[in-house]
């Protein structure tokens, strides 16, 4: 399934300081008022405290709600995705583009929000770093039951093209870290694949893939962890490096859990254990 994204990724041109990837999402608290959470993926060393959002019309920045400032969360259990929310914000006007700050890294344009009768849509925008042209995947997960599942993975598009149509795959794991999705299988939770489009994606568009659906035995051990990627199953079987919480070429969506005998999942970033 291929949807038109409705949040905002951006890269900001090479700078000196590795410049944090931003993405943009908003929800409507009510019409006039939306939230907007800011999804920061560090791509440097430098630690990152605090972030901020303006909001422009025609180019200029407007002194109500002027600058907006939230704190940064430290990264749990060393992951490195990071969500902090601003608002509910009202803009000034029912057109107004929406920059970010993130510690002291420059301004970078992350889309126009647009306030009308019908609630708040905010239209991305993408401009790549040469040479950093990334995916972003995310995951959410169907309960068709106690124990069984279907597992949804997004692969957000920022530019990046491709000349043959990749696969994707899906992996269940034993642990946070490591390789062994081959321990699982006897359990009927195989490692699977599944071709894309890839090929004609847009920078604009956001590609969904089901996976499942998928019964998760008595006597498999919790917590399982997700792991998704893309690979040129045409060529070379090369894996393709990707943006999120994990390695490169092995995103961790998250992990399958149980709650009070009820079996459950949880996206990255995962909270510490215990919590």
């Amino acid at each position: 399934m291929r949807l038109t994204v409705t949040c905002a990724i951006a890269i900001a041109a090479t700078t000196s300081q590795a410049q944090p990837i931003a993405l943009l999402d908003v929800e409507a608290a009510n019409p006039g008022s939306p939230v907007l959470k800011l999804i920061i993926i560090p791509t440097g060393d430098e630690p990152i405290r605090d972030a901020r959002i303006r909001f422009l019309s025609d180019g200029d920045p407007v002194r109500r709600p002027g600058l907006v400032h939230a704190t940064v969360p430290a990264p749990r259990q060393g992951q490195d995705v990071r969500i902090v929310s601003f608002g509910p914000v009202a803009p000034p006007t029912r057109s107004v583009q929406v920059e970010a700050q993130i510690g002291g890294a420059p301004w970078q344009a992350l889309g126009t929000l647009t306030v009308g009768d019908d609630g708040p849509r905010l239209d991305r925008a993408c401009s790549p770093t040469p040479g950093e042209q990334p995916i972003l995947t995310v995951a959410a997960c169907e309960m068709l039951g106690s124990r069984r599942l279907i597992v949804r993975a997004g692969f957000f598009n920022c530019g990046a093209t491709f000349e043959s149509d990749l696969w994707a795959f899906l992996h269940f794991e034993p642990n946070a870290t490591g390789e062994e999705h081959a321990t699982l299988a006897p359990l009927g939770l195989h490692a699977i694949g599944k071709a894309t489009d890839s090929a004609t994606w847009a920078a604009d568009e956001v590609t969904v893939l089901t996976f499942g659906p998928y019964t998760v035995p008595d006597e498999a051990e919790l917590p399982i962890y997700l792991r998704a990627g893309l690979y040129d199953y045409h060529g070379d079987g090369a894996r393709v490096p990707l943006v999120g919480v994990g390695d490169a070429t092995r995103v961790l969506l998250g992990r399958i859990v149980e709650r009070d005998g009820v079996i459950a999942f949880e996206r990255s970033p995962l909270p510490e254990e215990g919590e």
